[in-house]
Parts: structure tokens; C-alpha cells; sequence
């Protein structure tokens, strides 16, 4: 490898690599593939589609290089690693539920583009609706209004000890039909409380 392309930093490389530099496109892949790769094993444990996501990340990099800003490049490589981590996470899962789910991504997918915060809660409130009556009322009582389970079993009149063992039902429930990245990023902070 060249020394130039070796002992550049990111910005530099990747500026280059925009330009249409093979050379520093070449250097930015290898010196970022393993972290990238990493990375996608942490959520998937899954060796050959981690390998396909990242080659896939860097593919759509060369041919989108003249639009990509390069004020953070690595920070968007991550980015694009966790984007592409959560389609593929939706797409195994199973159709019934992640329809939606595709549905709401951006036109095209690129890792650049946020998912929508409030559609994905209209997601949350759908399967809400799904659950059986007095669990779905816990649920919200929980998790939209902020009451303790303390509070929600002295205003339903049950015990605390029912309402953990239906929010835990519920957060299982929960668990299995949203994939992984967006169950931690919205709801893991605050099951932590329960139990």
C-alpha cells in the first residue's frame, strides 16, 4: 500500500475516495472493514451476512461517493452498518409483522436517512391494540402514562405481582415481533425498572 494512503487520516482518504480514487477507496475498506464487520457480528452472530451487509455498505459507497458528506465519514459507515443490520434483522423475522416495518424506511434505504420515530410508535400502539384487554391496559398504564407497578396495582386492584407477570409477558411478547436494534433502542432503558 501506498505510504500516502496508509498515514492519511479519514477525512483526507475519504475525500480522496469522492474524487473517484481507487487507491484510497481501497485504503478506507481495509482499514475499516474489520471494526464495521465486528460491529454487525455484535447483533447478528451471523459471519457470512455480515460480510454481505459491509461489502454492500462499501459498494454503495463507491457509487454514491459524490454525495455522501465527508464531514464523518466512519460515523456514517457505522450508521449505514446499523441501518443495514436492522433491515436484515426485519427481513429474517418474518413477514407478518415487519411489513410495516419496510414500509416506513426511506425510499431506498440508504443508512443515511432516519427511520420515523412516531411511526414506529404507531407500530408499538398496533401491537398494543393485539394484546389481550387487561394486559394492553397495563401495558399503557406503564409505559405511556409512567405509573409504578405499585401505582397500577393499587388502581386496577391486583396484585403487584400480577402486573410484573403481565408486563413481562408483554415485553417477551414485545421482544419477539420487533427486531432487536429497535427493542433495545426504545423500550430497554426503561424494562429495566421492572424486575
Amino acid at each position: 500500500m501506498d505510504i500516502l494512503y496508509g498515514t492519511s487520516d479519514d477525512k483526507v482518504l475519504f475525500h480522496r475516495l469522492r474524487e473517484g480514487d481507487r487507491k484510497a477507496f481501497d485504503a478506507f475498506y481495509r482499514r475499516h472493514f474489520k471494526d464495521l464487520f465486528r460491529s454487525a457480528f455484535r447483533r447478528l452472530q451471523d459471519a457470512e451476512a455480515c460480510k454481505d451487509i459491509i461489502q454492500d455498505i462499501f459498494t454503495d459507497l463507491w457509487f454514491r461517493r459524490e454525495q455522501i458528506s465527508n464531514e464523518n465519514p466512519v460515523g456514517y459507515l457505522h450508521t449505514a452498518v446499523r441501518f443495514q443490520v436492522f433491515k436484515y434483522i426485519g427481513r429474517s423475522a418474518g413477514k407478518a409483522f415487519y411489513e410495516p416495518l419496510e414500509a416506513i424506511m426511506p425510499a431506498g434505504g440508504t443508512a443515511s436517512d432516519p427511520l420515523d420515530y412516531k411511526e414506529l410508535l404507531t407500530l408499538v400502539e398496533q401491537w398494543m391494540d393485539t394484546l389481550p384487554e387487561k394486559r394492553g391496559e397495563i401495558f399503557r398504564l406503564r409505559y405511556q402514562e409512567q405509573l409504578s407497578t405499585k401505582a397500577i396495582a393499587a388502581k386496577l386492584h391486583i396484585s403487584q405481582k400480577t402486573v410484573q407477570n403481565q408486563l413481562g409477558i408483554a415485553y417477551n411478547s414485545l421482544r419477539d415481533k420487533l427486531p432487536g436494534i429497535i427493542f433495545f433502542l426504545l423500550f430497554d432503558s426503561a424494562f429495566r425498572h421492572i424486575f
